[in-house]
Protein backbone atom coordinates (compact mmCIF):
# COMPACT_ATOMS: atom_id res chain seq x y z
CA UNK A 1 0.00 0.00 0.00
CA UNK A 2 1.14 3.53 -0.65
CA UNK A 3 1.50 6.19 1.99
CA UNK A 4 -1.42 8.43 2.95
CA UNK A 5 -2.63 10.11 -0.25
CA UNK A 6 -2.73 13.86 -0.53
CA UNK A 7 -6.00 15.65 -1.28
CA UNK A 8 -6.37 15.84 -5.09
CA UNK A 9 -6.11 19.19 -6.84
CA UNK A 10 -9.43 20.82 -7.74
CA UNK A 11 -10.60 23.08 -10.56
CA UNK A 12 -11.49 26.26 -8.72
CA UNK A 13 -13.79 27.74 -11.40
CA UNK A 14 -15.65 24.47 -12.14
CA UNK A 15 -18.33 23.25 -9.72
CA UNK A 16 -19.95 19.84 -9.38
CA UNK A 17 -23.65 19.92 -8.41
CA UNK A 18 -25.00 16.53 -7.34
CA UNK A 19 -28.24 14.88 -6.19
CA UNK A 20 -30.33 16.89 -8.64
CA UNK A 21 -33.82 15.59 -9.52
CA UNK A 22 -33.82 13.57 -12.75
CA UNK A 23 -36.43 15.98 -14.13
CA UNK A 24 -34.14 19.01 -13.82
CA UNK A 25 -33.79 20.95 -17.08
CA UNK A 26 -30.94 23.17 -18.22
CA UNK A 27 -33.22 26.20 -17.96
CA UNK A 28 -34.06 25.35 -14.33
CA UNK A 29 -30.39 24.91 -13.52
CA UNK A 30 -29.50 28.24 -15.15
CA UNK A 31 -32.26 29.88 -13.12
CA UNK A 32 -30.75 28.32 -9.98
CA UNK A 33 -27.37 29.99 -10.63
CA UNK A 34 -28.65 33.20 -12.24
CA UNK A 35 -27.17 35.35 -9.45
CA UNK A 36 -23.64 34.24 -10.36
CA UNK A 37 -21.66 34.90 -13.53
CA UNK A 38 -20.91 31.64 -15.31
CA UNK A 39 -19.43 30.55 -18.62
CA UNK A 40 -20.96 27.13 -19.27
CA UNK A 41 -23.45 24.60 -17.91
CA UNK A 42 -23.17 20.84 -18.48
CA UNK A 43 -26.20 18.68 -17.64
CA UNK A 44 -25.41 15.09 -18.72
CA UNK A 45 -28.25 12.79 -19.80
CA UNK A 46 -28.55 9.05 -20.21
CA UNK A 47 -30.84 6.63 -22.03
CA UNK A 48 -32.97 4.41 -19.78
CA UNK A 49 -34.60 1.19 -20.97
CA UNK A 50 -37.88 -0.07 -19.51
CA UNK A 51 -39.02 -3.23 -21.27
CA UNK A 52 -39.13 -2.41 -24.98
CA UNK A 53 -39.23 1.34 -24.42
CA UNK A 54 -36.30 3.72 -24.23
CA UNK A 55 -36.33 7.26 -22.93
CA UNK A 56 -33.79 9.92 -22.03
CA UNK A 57 -33.50 11.48 -18.59
CA UNK A 58 -31.03 13.62 -16.68
CA UNK A 59 -28.20 11.88 -14.84
CA UNK A 60 -28.83 13.67 -11.54
CA UNK A 61 -25.72 15.85 -11.56
CA UNK A 62 -24.25 18.82 -13.43
CA UNK A 63 -21.05 20.80 -13.94
CA UNK A 64 -20.96 24.60 -14.01
CA UNK A 65 -17.93 26.68 -14.96
CA UNK A 66 -18.03 30.16 -13.40
CA UNK A 67 -16.19 33.31 -14.47
CA UNK A 68 -13.74 33.27 -11.55
CA UNK A 69 -12.80 31.03 -8.66
CA UNK A 70 -14.20 33.60 -6.21
CA UNK A 71 -17.61 33.44 -7.89
CA UNK A 72 -17.44 29.65 -7.87
CA UNK A 73 -16.76 29.64 -4.12
CA UNK A 74 -19.70 31.98 -3.49
CA UNK A 75 -21.96 29.77 -5.60
CA UNK A 76 -20.92 26.66 -3.66
CA UNK A 77 -21.72 28.35 -0.35
CA UNK A 78 -25.13 29.43 -1.66
CA UNK A 79 -26.07 26.11 -3.31
CA UNK A 80 -24.73 23.61 -0.76
CA UNK A 81 -27.64 22.05 1.13
CA UNK A 82 -30.27 23.87 -0.91
CA UNK A 83 -33.50 21.98 -1.65
CA UNK A 84 -34.46 21.42 -5.28
CA UNK A 85 -37.58 19.37 -5.98
CA UNK A 86 -37.55 17.74 -2.51
CA UNK A 87 -33.88 16.85 -2.89
CA UNK A 88 -30.99 18.36 -0.97
CA UNK A 89 -28.33 19.15 -3.54
CA UNK A 90 -24.58 19.04 -3.05
CA UNK A 91 -22.13 21.56 -4.47
CA UNK A 92 -18.34 21.33 -4.50
CA UNK A 93 -15.31 22.10 -6.65
CA UNK A 94 -14.94 19.60 -9.50
CA UNK A 95 -11.93 17.34 -9.84
CA UNK A 96 -9.70 17.75 -12.91
CA UNK A 97 -9.78 15.22 -15.74
CA UNK A 98 -6.01 14.84 -15.44
CA UNK A 99 -6.45 12.74 -12.30
CA UNK A 100 -8.16 9.99 -14.25
CA UNK A 101 -5.93 10.00 -17.32
CA UNK A 102 -3.58 7.08 -17.53
CA UNK A 103 0.03 7.74 -18.48
CA UNK A 104 0.74 6.81 -22.08
CA UNK A 105 3.32 4.13 -22.64
CA UNK A 106 6.12 4.80 -25.05
CA UNK A 107 6.22 2.51 -28.05
CA UNK A 108 9.29 0.30 -28.28
CA UNK A 109 10.76 0.32 -31.78
CA UNK A 110 13.11 -2.50 -32.65
CA UNK A 111 15.49 -2.72 -35.59
CA UNK A 112 15.28 -5.32 -38.36
CA UNK A 113 17.71 -7.70 -36.68
CA UNK A 114 15.62 -7.78 -33.50
CA UNK A 115 12.48 -8.40 -35.54
CA UNK A 116 14.06 -11.40 -37.27
CA UNK A 117 15.18 -12.85 -33.95
CA UNK A 118 11.69 -12.44 -32.55
CA UNK A 119 10.20 -14.32 -35.51
CA UNK A 120 12.62 -17.20 -34.98
CA UNK A 121 12.03 -17.33 -31.23
CA UNK A 122 10.03 -20.35 -30.04
CA UNK A 123 6.42 -19.81 -29.05
CA UNK A 124 5.72 -19.23 -25.40
CA UNK A 125 3.51 -21.54 -23.41
CA UNK A 126 -0.15 -20.61 -23.40
CA UNK A 127 -1.20 -18.20 -20.67
CA UNK A 128 -3.90 -20.58 -19.51
CA UNK A 129 -1.33 -23.27 -18.79
CA UNK A 130 1.04 -20.86 -17.04
CA UNK A 131 -1.62 -19.13 -14.97
CA UNK A 132 -1.64 -20.07 -11.31
CA UNK A 133 -4.87 -20.96 -9.48
CA UNK A 134 -6.86 -18.21 -7.77
CA UNK A 135 -5.57 -17.10 -4.38
CA UNK A 136 -8.04 -17.03 -1.43
CA UNK A 137 -9.10 -13.51 -0.43
CA UNK A 138 -7.61 -13.86 3.04
CA UNK A 139 -4.23 -14.30 1.38
CA UNK A 140 -4.61 -11.32 -0.96
CA UNK A 141 -3.41 -7.74 -0.68
CA UNK A 142 -5.49 -4.53 -0.36
CA UNK A 143 -6.02 -2.78 -3.69
CA UNK A 144 -4.74 0.78 -4.09
CA UNK A 145 -7.34 1.82 -6.67
CA UNK A 146 -10.43 -0.42 -6.37
CA UNK A 147 -13.35 -0.44 -3.92
CA UNK A 148 -15.69 -3.33 -3.07
CA UNK A 149 -19.42 -2.59 -2.68
CA UNK A 150 -21.73 -5.00 -0.85
CA UNK A 151 -25.47 -5.04 -0.02
CA UNK A 152 -26.15 -3.56 -3.45
CA UNK A 153 -29.73 -3.35 -4.70
CA UNK A 154 -30.18 -6.26 -7.13
CA UNK A 155 -31.28 -4.13 -10.10
CA UNK A 156 -28.36 -1.68 -9.96
CA UNK A 157 -26.08 -1.78 -13.01
CA UNK A 158 -22.75 -0.21 -14.05
CA UNK A 159 -24.40 2.98 -15.35
CA UNK A 160 -25.99 3.75 -11.98
CA UNK A 161 -22.66 3.33 -10.21
CA UNK A 162 -20.87 5.49 -12.78
CA UNK A 163 -23.39 8.23 -12.06
CA UNK A 164 -23.08 7.77 -8.29
CA UNK A 165 -19.29 8.14 -8.40
CA UNK A 166 -19.30 10.61 -11.31
CA UNK A 167 -17.40 13.34 -9.47
CA UNK A 168 -14.50 10.91 -8.90
CA UNK A 169 -14.61 9.75 -12.54
CA UNK A 170 -14.22 5.95 -12.21
CA UNK A 171 -12.19 4.24 -14.93
CA UNK A 172 -13.82 0.80 -14.62
CA UNK A 173 -17.05 -0.55 -13.09
CA UNK A 174 -18.14 -4.18 -12.90
CA UNK A 175 -21.36 -5.56 -11.38
CA UNK A 176 -21.38 -9.39 -11.36
CA UNK A 177 -24.73 -10.87 -12.34
CA UNK A 178 -26.42 -13.91 -10.85
CA UNK A 179 -25.52 -17.20 -12.49
CA UNK A 180 -28.57 -18.77 -14.11
CA UNK A 181 -29.13 -21.88 -16.23
CA UNK A 182 -28.36 -21.07 -19.85
CA UNK A 183 -31.92 -21.62 -21.10
CA UNK A 184 -33.33 -19.24 -18.45
CA UNK A 185 -30.73 -16.58 -19.23
CA UNK A 186 -31.53 -16.81 -22.96
CA UNK A 187 -35.25 -16.48 -22.25
CA UNK A 188 -34.73 -13.38 -20.10
CA UNK A 189 -32.50 -11.77 -22.72
CA UNK A 190 -35.03 -12.54 -25.46
CA UNK A 191 -37.81 -10.93 -23.41
CA UNK A 192 -35.59 -7.91 -22.56
CA UNK A 193 -35.76 -8.74 -18.84
CA UNK A 194 -32.57 -7.65 -17.03
CA UNK A 195 -30.65 -10.29 -15.09
CA UNK A 196 -30.26 -9.24 -11.47
CA UNK A 197 -26.87 -8.71 -9.89
CA UNK A 198 -25.33 -10.64 -7.00
CA UNK A 199 -25.51 -7.71 -4.60
CA UNK A 200 -21.86 -6.76 -5.03
CA UNK A 201 -19.77 -4.57 -7.34
CA UNK A 202 -16.23 -3.36 -7.95
CA UNK A 203 -15.29 0.20 -8.94
CA UNK A 204 -11.74 1.10 -9.95
CA UNK A 205 -10.40 4.65 -9.93
CA UNK A 206 -7.30 6.27 -11.39
CA UNK A 207 -5.46 6.34 -8.06
CA UNK A 208 -5.61 5.96 -4.27
CA UNK A 209 -6.88 9.53 -3.82
CA UNK A 210 -10.20 8.82 -5.51
CA UNK A 211 -10.45 5.41 -3.82
CA UNK A 212 -10.07 6.98 -0.38
CA UNK A 213 -12.60 9.73 -1.12
CA UNK A 214 -15.13 7.19 -2.44
CA UNK A 215 -14.98 5.15 0.78
CA UNK A 216 -15.12 8.20 3.06
CA UNK A 217 -18.07 9.78 1.27
CA UNK A 218 -20.24 6.86 0.13
CA UNK A 219 -19.77 4.12 2.73
CA UNK A 220 -23.04 3.76 4.65
CA UNK A 221 -25.06 5.79 2.14
CA UNK A 222 -28.05 4.68 0.09
CA UNK A 223 -27.84 3.61 -3.55
CA UNK A 224 -31.25 3.00 -5.10
CA UNK A 225 -32.87 2.62 -1.67
CA UNK A 226 -30.35 0.28 0.03
CA UNK A 227 -27.57 1.22 2.44
CA UNK A 228 -24.32 -0.09 0.97
CA UNK A 229 -21.04 -1.02 2.61
CA UNK A 230 -17.91 0.10 0.80
CA UNK A 231 -14.44 -1.19 1.62
CA UNK A 232 -11.05 -1.56 -0.04
CA UNK A 233 -11.10 -4.40 -2.57
CA UNK A 234 -8.69 -7.31 -2.16
CA UNK A 235 -6.33 -8.18 -5.00
CA UNK A 236 -4.80 -11.68 -5.27
CA UNK A 237 -1.19 -11.79 -4.14
CA UNK A 238 1.12 -12.59 -7.05
CA UNK A 239 4.77 -13.19 -7.57
CA UNK A 240 6.66 -10.50 -9.48
CA UNK A 241 6.80 -12.54 -12.69
CA UNK A 242 3.10 -13.42 -12.52
CA UNK A 243 2.15 -9.83 -11.76
CA UNK A 244 4.00 -8.54 -14.82
CA UNK A 245 2.39 -11.17 -17.04
CA UNK A 246 -1.07 -10.43 -15.60
CA UNK A 247 -0.55 -6.71 -16.22
CA UNK A 248 0.14 -7.32 -19.91
CA UNK A 249 -2.99 -9.43 -20.18
CA UNK A 250 -5.17 -6.80 -18.46
CA UNK A 251 -4.02 -4.14 -20.92
CA UNK A 252 -5.72 -6.17 -23.65
CA UNK A 253 -8.80 -7.27 -21.71
CA UNK A 254 -9.94 -4.16 -19.80
CA UNK A 255 -10.74 -1.89 -22.80
CA UNK A 256 -12.94 -4.62 -24.29
CA UNK A 257 -14.86 -5.04 -21.02
CA UNK A 258 -15.36 -1.29 -20.69
CA UNK A 259 -16.75 -1.12 -24.20
CA UNK A 260 -19.28 -3.84 -23.42
CA UNK A 261 -20.42 -1.97 -20.33
CA UNK A 262 -20.81 1.25 -22.26
CA UNK A 263 -23.17 -0.47 -24.70
CA UNK A 264 -25.20 -2.15 -21.95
Amino acid sequence: MSETAETPTIIEERVFIGNLPFTTTKEELEDLIKDFEYESVELPTRTVKRGNKRFTRQSGFAFVTFKTKEIATEAIEALQGKTVGERTIEAKHALPHELTERPKKEAVVSDDSDSKEQKKAPKKESKKAARSPKVPLDQGIPSETTIFISNLEENVGPKTLRETFAELEPVYVTVPKKQLPRYIARKLIKENVPIRNRGIAFVRFAGPEQQKLAIEKFNGTEIEGKVVEITVAIDPKKEEGEQAEEGKENEKIVPEVQEVEAEA
